[in-house]
Order: structure tokens, then sequence, then C-alpha cells
């Protein structure tokens, strides 16, 4: 069996056509090769855990560039996006990966300037004080309607991002709804005192997209895990 002159003229335009889709994805893959680590998490999480271990990650692999992409707003693992997602929660996202990296319940703070010596016995009592939130979130409002305060009128309410959130905070300038991990170190310098606490089965989360991760990724992953566990 041989090709006709019809058949010849479709292999060599064929053979164009593989050649070319086959030096796309070569492009593309090193592409993706050369694209930044991109790392999604909370603004108070990155100024509160990530940033300050951040370094040991860049001694170690000094040829992966990062990028450290701070939102209140959850955001999706996504190709040639966000790779990897620190989320706080319980987990469950549907069509995404997860793996609980650090346990950490959600406390109500505020700083003993603020309290004068009088910490508030029942939820109740923080009405009369004034809130701070971080911007894009409804976590302090959450806490209020889930202890049956939905329809209170607290003193005032600032929104601000979150590590200045924390700042107003240490400085006595309102309560604030956070994770106990991102003010262990306050608590434990009593800058900051947790009046009450919740969601203890809850924490951060890694959340990934199914399927093969790139090699800077996994890199990443398994230095957190190491730190992580340190915490």
């Amino acid at each position: 069996m041989e090709l006709t002159d019809d058949g010849r003229d479709l292999a060599r335009a064929l053979e164009d056509g593989f050649t070319r889709i086959a030096a796309g994805v070569e492009a593309l893959t090193n592409a993706d090769a050369q694209r930044p680590l991109n790392v999604g998490c909370t603004p108070t999480f990155a100024s509160a855990w990530l940033m300050p271990r951040l370094g040991s990650f860049q001694m170690e692999h000094p040829g992966i560039d990062m990028i450290v992409t701070p939102s209140p707003v959850l955001t999706d693992p996504s190709p040639g996006g966000i790779d990897v997602a620190i989320r706080y929660g319980s987990g469950g996202w549907a069509g995404l990966e997860c793996e609980r990296l650090i346990d950490s319940s959600l406390v109500v703070i505020g700083a003993p300037s603020l309290f004068k010596g009088t910490a508030p016995s029942e939820p109740r009592d923080l009405i009369d004080y004034p809130w701070l939130e971080e911007l894009g979130t409804t976590e302090s409002s959450a806490w209020l309607t889930q202890h049956g305060l939905a329809h209170a009128k607290v003193l005032s309410r600032t929104h601000v991002p979150g590590n200045l959130m924390l700042d107003g905070a240490r400085n006595g300038q309102g309560v604030a709804v956070s994770t106990r991990i991102a003010v262990a170190e306050d608590l434990a310098a009593e800058r900051l005192i947790a009046v009450f606490e919740d969601r203890l089965d809850a924490g951060y989360n890694l959340v990934t997209r199914p399927g093969v991760q790139r090699a800077p990724l996994k890199a990443f992953l398994r230095w957190i895990r190491r730190e992580a566990v340190k915490t």
C-alpha cells in the first residue's frame, strides 16, 4: 500500500499541524514552569503567620519566585492563577483537594486597656464596646448572630484590612474576631485577652486543584507542612 498524491498532501498538512501543536504545548509548559508560585490567603494569616516564616522557604528554595495574594475573599486555585489557597474553615470545598494544615479556634479578643480590668462575662456585654472587622468579611456579624445578637446595635463598627484590625485591637480601639493562631503571641504576652472562644473543630486548610502539581508547589507544600508541625 502507498499514499496517493492527495494522501501525501494531507500527510504534509497534518505533520505541519502536529508540529505547531507540539511547539505550542512546549511553550506553555515552559511558561508555567517559570511562573511564580502564587499563594492565596487572608491578610491576617499572611501577616501573623506566613510572612514571619517565609524567609526559611526562600533560603531553602532560592530559585522559586513567589507571589503572596492576600484577600479576605475565597479564591479558587486555577490554572495560571492561585496555586494553593490557605483557607480557614472546616473543609469540604467541592471540586478541590483540601488538607488540614493547622487547627485553630475562633476567638473574640480585646486589649486589657479596653476592658479596664472587667472582661465581658457573656456575649451581650460586647455590644457596649466598639468593634473592629476585617474588610471583606462578616465574621463579627456572624459571631453576634450565632449568639442571638443579630439585631443588636454595637457601640460602633470600623472596617479595616486584617493586619490593621489586629493593630487596632492591640491599641485598645475595639474588640475583634480572629483565629487563635493569628493572635497566639499577643495572647501569650497578654497584649490581648480572649474573652470568648468558638469553632473548636475549625482550622486553616491547604486547598489545591486535583491533578498533577508543578515542582514549586510541591516544594512549598512540603515546607509549610513542616512549619505547621512546629507550630
